[in-house]
């Protein structure tokens, strides 16, 4: 099994249309809205990573998305060796406006 959890910076005055879409998405387990500098998070479960990244990857095509900032647990992988270096440890922010 592989989770998913990540936040998104929505334009302002399509929280709602965002939250009701990516809600309705097939892998997506839960929607919260929430406030500071990201107004939704979302955490996803599939049987394979591939089906996270394509999830992923359909999020950051929305136009309404401007920013997303994930991370990826797998039962797939052994995670120790990325505890071990300090730089890995860092929140990935992709800024889609580029």
């Amino acid at each position: 099994m592989v989770v998913a959890m990540t936040m998104l910076k929505v334009l302002n005055g399509n929280e709602f249309e965002a939250y009701n879409d990516i809600n309705n998405m097939k892998g997506v387990k839960e929607v919260y809205r929430i406030s500071g500098e990201f107004q939704l998070f979302v955490i996803f479960e599939g049987a394979h990573e591939i089906i996270i990244y394509c999830l992923i990857d359909a999020i950051k095509k929305r136009k309404d998305i401007t920013a997303i900032w994930h991370i990826l647990v797998s039962n797939e992988w052994d995670l120790t060796e990325y505890s071990l270096h300090p730089l890995r440890n860092r929140p990935l922010i992709v800024d889609l406006k580029d």
